[in-house]
């Protein structure tokens, strides 16, 4: 476990048990008491992410592999690279899965999926599961 990881979930267990204090002096539960609102909030923070891989579309596979491998740049769990243009307009994704069969010589323009599936800033919690279902993701950028 990393200090970035202990640091979140820190602070989910402080901002949960405010939650947790606020809900029991305005007599405000919901059904929720305030150790499972602190469980649910380190959930939260864990899963939620903003952890990203970017490459660019004209890297090599061999490239990205071993810059995944001796330096990425903190990302702490990811499951898809984010392939952007040199304006940094995401064009597309490449799941772990992809880049590890693919040739080595290929780039990563020619192995990403164009289709973004992506959910808007304000999207509920119950709309990016539905998207996490339907397509099978383990990942939604926002």
């Amino acid at each position: 476990m990393t200090v970035e990881t202990v640091i979140k979930l820190g602070l989910a267990l402080l901002f949960g048990l405010l939650i947790g204090i606020d809900r029991q002096v305005k007599q405000k539960h919901l059904g929720l008491k305030p150790s499972m609102v602190i469980c649910i909030a380190s959930c939260l923070v864990t899963i939620v992410s903003i952890d990203v891989v970017i490459v660019s579309q004209t890297d090599p596979v061999t490239d990205v592999m071993k810059r995944l491998s001796h330096e990425e740049s903190g990302a702490e769990t990811f499951y898809y690279l984010h392939v952007t243009n040199e304006n940094s307009r995401l064009l597309g994704v490449v799941s772990l899965r992809e880049l590890i069969i693919s040739s080595p010589d290929s780039l990563m323009k020619d192995i990403m999926s164009p289709q973004i599936i992506s959910v808007p800033v304000d999207a509920s919690q119950s709309e990016v599961l539905q998207i996490i279902r339907k397509y099978g993701l383990f990942a939604v950028p926002v």
